[in-house]
Formats: C-alpha cells, sequence, structure tokens
C-alpha cells in the first residue's frame, strides 16, 4: 500500500511537470488604454501585426502598408537598398555563396569574402546610389 501511494504521487508530480505552456501570450490591442488585463499587450493599432510589443517595431503604426521599413536602414553595416553616396569604398560582407568552388579556363576558384558595393542601379532618378547585393569574391585556389 505505501508503495502504490508513492507511485500515486509520483504519477501527480509526473503530470505538473508535463503539463502544457502556463504563459500567457501577449494580448493585442488596438486600443492604448485597454490593457487586455496584462501588462505585455501587443498596442497595433493598424492591425498589420507590427506595434508596441508586437514582436516587431512599427514605423507608422496608423498606416497598415508600414512596418519596420524606417529601422532597415539605421544598422552600423549597409543592407541592400539602402541609400549611400558616391564613391563610397565597398563594404565587406559575407556571401550566400562563401567557399563555393567553380572552375575558369581550367584554374579552380573559390569564394572566400564577400563586398557590397555602392551603386546607381537602372531605372532608377539619376544620381540615387544604393547598396547591391553582397557578391561573392572568388580568389585562385593554389
Amino acid at each position: 500500500m505505501r508503495a502504490s501511494g508513492l507511485g500515486l504521487v509520483l504519477s501527480v508530480l509526473l503530470l505538473v511537470a508535463c503539463g502544457g505552456d502556463d504563459t500567457t501570450p501577449p494580448v493585442v490591442s488596438n486600443n492604448d488604454d485597454d490593457d487586455g488585463g496584462t501588462t505585455n499587450r501587443c498596442v497595433d493599432e493598424d492591425g498589420d501585426g507590427a506595434g508596441r510589443r508586437c514582436g516587431m517595431s512599427d514605423c507608422d503604426d496608423n498606416d497598415p502598408e508600414v512596418t519596420n521599413e524606417c529601422f532597415l536602414c539605421t544598422g552600423a553595416d549597409p543592407e541592400e537598398g539602402c541609400p549611400c553616396d558616391e564613391g563610397t569604398p565597398p563594404e565587406l560582407c559575407t556571401p550566400d555563396n562563401m567557399n563555393d568552388t567553380m572552375m575558369v579556363n581550367g584554374q579552380l576558384l573559390q569564394c572566400t569574402e564577400g563586398a557590397r558595393y555602392c551603386h546607381e542601379p537602372p531605372g532608377v532618378e539619376p544620381g540615387t546610389f544604393v547598396w547591391g547585393d553582397c557578391m561573392g569574391v572568388f580568389t585562385l585556389v593554389n
């Protein structure tokens, strides 16, 4: 009887330990004054999934077509499509094809680094310069 009582206690503890996630997800609210009964609510005024405490910031919470675009070009490293000044030297980056190899005229080349260039893309207003994609730079393998 004593062993079965211990088994019952262990079974109950196991059920409690294996229970579901009891954390409350953030409440989405379209009203700043409505906290949904919690302090970790997501406030999304325009219903685009971005806003205060929603996991993604919103540059204009009154326009559902705008989310975090205003933050995309503010980092230390340049990103594709972000503005740059004509003549800005290339920046090193890590390309998607890093360490890939290819044969050119019987020579083995390997992508050993990447570079992003400031350029004037076709079809934009003249004098508009932006950072391009991170391009792989291939070097001769000895």
